[in-house]
């Protein structure tokens, strides 16, 4: 196998195992038999990883959860992550069945399936009951809500989404023992998903809410009549709770799936607010709804873009061994005291995103072409990752640096919000344009998803930003420790410099150095200011050579 293969393996391997806080990793084949294990094998499987090979991995799994099994490997889709989900693990050699949190995704052009297995906890340090819901946010639902729609579309399918509204849930939690809670929870997660359409498109709103993608056949009232009736069992009093909902008309009709993304984020929210009475009857109602609550804030928005009603501060990036700055990155300050990441996102909500990066672009151009050309002037300009899929985004950028001679020796250019990319293969012919006119390219957030190492495979950058997450708690995180080597080592093995954000303490730093790390950016070396005048601090530099 030559080294390119190796290292593709590699980084697939590492992909899977990103894709939570693990304790095994598993890739198995399209027969099921395990071909490679990492991790807790033992503890999990009760046998070790190495008699693990070569195993039917369903031989390990109840036979309640088999089905979930075989489910998840005839339905993953290359490239997406499937949804976390509660299973139990018998093991060959334990005494006891174990509840697992089970992660999963299948890579393009790869038919093994990655799966990562870890012992779930909630905020309290209990086992969490055998498939209750996953614990998704307003966007992750929306997201697998978006692509099972998409496929719904695709073959002809007609979907509805259900909400449903328990006013009284919590008050029959306080009559039932935690244990029996947990378990009834359990049940319920299991009822849902699989009336839900796919078997993930469900999620748990709020405390006593509760929203699922299904078929049109299945009507609320079936749903709803099921719930009560499992809750009114598991009531000690026999009351159970009233269950309401609504259903509104899942299609997406002449809506592109962005806003289908931003229907579905409208709708949950008001459902958040108002439940049933949520006066919403389908997607395009819900983005037209969407679209006229914040059209006051669209115009302000156009008018920062165009008035560039905006200032830029520099955060320096430095190197880790001399302490001195390899470049900057430019971040927006608005004028009006918004924070930035309130604009930038709703940019990004709004479609906005490439009119907001082409402003930002054409503000960095015309500050750094009056500066002196040095080595210490170099910055980073972001670009979302709407903006990198925008052909006319591209153009008008690609006329805005041919503005400005040898613009390379001072800029280059950091692609952000990667997780919102989805034509790889037009993004790197992009990014090959800009090697071309002499730009380097940085790849940001790089672990925090799982299609990172996807992109890195796809995408030929030249440095990638280690998420922050990773940093924060280094030095007590052996785990951590651990996969930023392993990154580093597969970074420099494909030629691409790694930087690690968030570095705030001179141990960090120097751990960070230790394991490969070349570039670190964040507090002790300097917050954004309005000028980039970032120098050397000698003091720094002997403490850090000391450790």
């Amino acid at each position: 196998m030559s080294m390119k293969n190796d290292i593709l393996e590699q980084r697939d391997r590492f992909l899977a195992f990103s894709l939570a806080s693990a304790d095994l990793m598993l890739e198995i084949d399209s027969g099921g038999r395990v071909v490679y294990s990492f991790g807790a094998a033992k503890r999990l499987t009760g046998v070790d990883s190495t008699s693990l090979v070569g195993c039917n991995f369903s031989d390990f799994v109840s036979d309640m959860d088999k089905p979930v099994l075989s489910d998840l490997m005839q339905s993953a889709v290359p490239g997406k992550r499937c949804q976390p989900t509660i299973i139990v693990l018998l093991g060959r050699q334990k005494k006891e069945p174990e509840k697992i949190l089970l992660t999963a995704i299948r890579m393009p052009e790869n038919p093994s399936l990655y799966v990562t297995l870890a012992f779930p906890k909630s905020a309290a340090g209990d086992a969490l009951p055998a498939s209750a819901l996953p614990p998704l946010n307003h966007k992750d639902f929306a997201q697998s809500a978006q692509a099972a729609i998409a496929g719904a579309l695709e073959s002809g399918k007609a979907l509805d989404m259900t909400f449903l509204d328990m006013p009284d849930l919590e008050k029959m939690k306080a009559r039932v023992p935690e244990a029996e809670w947990n378990r009834v929870m359990g049940m319920m997660g299991d009822l849902l998903k699989k009336q839900s359409a796919d078997g993930q498109s469900v999620t748990q709103i709020s405390e006593n809410r509760f929203g699922l993608l299904h078929a049109k056949d299945i009507t609320a009232d079936s749903i709803q009549q099921q719930v009560s009736a499992l809750l009114k069992q598991a009531d000690p009093t026999g009351a159970g709770v009233d269950v309401s909902g609504v259903s509104i008309e899942a299609s997406a009709g002449a809506l592109s799936d962005a806003e289908v993304s931003r229907a579905l984020m409208y709708t949950l929210k008001e459902f958040e607010k108002k439940g049933s009475d949520m006066a919403v009857s389908g997607m395009e109602e819900g983005f037209r709804n969407y679209i006229v609550e914040n059209a006051a804030k669209i115009q302000k928005l156009k008018a920062i873009i165009n008035t560039l009603a905006f200032t830029l501060h520099f955060q320096p990036i430095v190197d880790l061994h001399s302490l001195r700055s390899s470049h900057y990155e430019m971040l927006t300050r608005f004028r009006d005291g918004t924070p930035p990441y309130q604009w930038i996102t709703f940019a990004e909500e709004m479609g906005l995103a490439s009119e907001f990066d082409l402003a930002i672009c054409n503000r960095a151009i015309k500050y750094v072409a009056g500066l002196p050309r040095t080595k210490s002037n170099k910055f980073a300009v972001n670009l979302s990752g709407q903006s990198v899929q925008n052909p006319k985004f591209i153009e008008e950028l690609r006329k805005l640096t041919h503005s400005v001679p040898d613009l390379s020796e001072l800029i280059m250019f950091e692609i952000t919000e990667s997780a919102n990319i989805s034509d790889l293969d037009f993004v790197n012919n992009f990014i090959g344009e800009l090697h071309g006119d002499g730009f380097k390219v940085c790849l940001d957030d790089f672990g925090a998803g799982s299609a990172s190492f996807q992109y890195l495979h796809k995408l030929n950058v030249d440095y990638v930003k280690l998420d922050g997450e990773y940093v924060k708690d280094i030095l007590t995180n052996k785990r951590n420790q651990t996969m930023i080597k392993s990154m580093a080592n597969l970074c420099a093995d494909l030629g691409i410099s790694m930087v690690a954000e968030r570095v705030e303490t001179e141990k960090e730093a120097a751990l960070l150095r230790s394991l490969k790390v070349q570039y670190g950016q964040g507090y002790w070396f300097g917050k954004p200011a309005a000028t980039p005048d970032y120098t050397v601090d000698e003091k720094k530099l002997a403490l850090l050579a000391d450790m």
